[in-house]
C-alpha cells in the first residue's frame, strides 16, 4: 500500500490489480493491470509522478501520474518464456532517481527510473527476497529475506555494510525510522504460529529491542508514523489484528 505525495491517491497491491481511491472520498478511482499475476507490492516515487508495482510473473511495471498510462512494462530476472521469478517488493530512495526491488531468485536490483535499467546488482541473500526499504538520507538500503537476515547495503557503492542476525523464522517486512536511527523488522512462522518483532540500530547493527509476542500468528507488516513515536505491526491471516507501540517505552524496558 502507498500513498502519493499530495496525499491524494491511496494504491494498493491486491490479487485484481492495482487498486487506486480518492482518499478524501474513499471511492475507488482505477483498477490497474487487471486479471494480471498477483500484484506484490507498489509505491509512489517522492514526487508522486510515478506508479511502480512488481508482480508474480516477474515484472515491474511503471505509470505516469496522473493519467497512469504505462511508461514501462520490464522484466525483472525472467528467462525467456519462463515465468521463473517473482518480485515480491519495490521501494524509491528518497532522491527519486533510483528505486530497488527484491525477489525470488535472491537478488536486490536498483533501477534508474528515468532509463528503467538495472544499475547494480545486489547479491548476498540465500534465498528470496521479501521486502526492501531505504534511509531517509538515501545513502543505506536495508532487505530482508526468507534467509531469516536482514542486510544493509551502501546505495552507491553497492557493497554489504552489515549482516543483522536474530530472526529465528522468516523476516517478512522491514521499516526504517523518520530519523534513520531505527530500523524495525517482524517475522515469524504461520504454520507454528511464532511470531518475532524486533528493534535495531541502524548505525551498530546492535539489537535494542526483541519481541516474541504480540501477534498470535507471525507478524507480516510493520510502519513507523511520521513522526517515528509510534510503531505497528500487523499480524498474518490466523491473527489480522494490527498493535500499536510506543517506541520510547520499548527502547526503555
Amino acid at each position: 500500500m502507498t500513498i502519493s505525495s499530495d496525499g491524494k491517491t491511496l494504491a494498493a497491491a491486491t490479487g485484481e490489480g492495482v487498486k487506486l481511491w480518492d482518499r478524501a472520498t474513499g471511492k475507488e478511482l482505477a483498477t490497474l493491470q487487471k486479471h494480471e499475476a498477483n500484484v506484490y507490492a507498489v509505491a509512489f516515487s517522492p514526487d508522486g509522478r510515478t506508479l511502480a508495482a512488481v508482480r508474480g510473473e516477474g515484472f515491474v511495471t511503471l505509470w505516469d501520474a496522473p493519467g497512469y498510462k504505462v511508461r514501462a512494462n520490464v522484466p525483472v530476472g525472467r528467462k525467456e518464456g519462463v515465468r521463473s521469478n517473482i518480485v515480491y517488493c519495490v521501494a524509491f530512495n528518497p532522491d527519486g532517481k533510483t528505486f530497488a526491488t527484491g525477489s525470488l531468485d535472491k537478488l536486490i536490483r536498483l533501477w534508474c527510473v528515468e532509463k528503467q535499467e538495472v544499475i547494480a546488482t545486489l547479491e548476498g541473500h540465500t534465498a528470496g527476497v521479501l521486502n526492501v526499504a531505504f534511509t531517509p538520507d538515501g545513502k543505506t538500503l536495508a532487505s530482508c529475506s526468507a534467509d531469516r537476515t536482514i542486510r544493509l547495503w551502501g546505495v552507491t557503492t553497492g557493497k554489504e555494510r552489515a549482516v543483522l542476525e536474530g530472526h529465528p523464522d522468516n523476516v517478512f517486512e522491514i521499516a526504517v525510522s523518520p530519523d534513520g536511527r531505527l530500523l524495525a523488522s517482524v517475522g515469524g512462522d504461520i504454520f507454528k504460529e511464532t511470531c518475532e518483532v524486533i528493534l535495531w540500530d541502524i548505525g551498530t547493527g546492535k539489537q535494542l529491542r526483541v519481541l516474541f509476542r504480540g501477534h498470535a500468528s507471525a507478524a507480516t507488516a510493520v510502519a513507523f508514523s511520521p513522526d517515528g513515536k509510534r510503531l505497528a505491526t500487523g499480524g498474518a491471516d490466523g491473527d489480522p489484528t494490527i498493535k500499536l507501540w510506543d517506541v520510547a517505552k520499548l527502547l526503555e524496558q
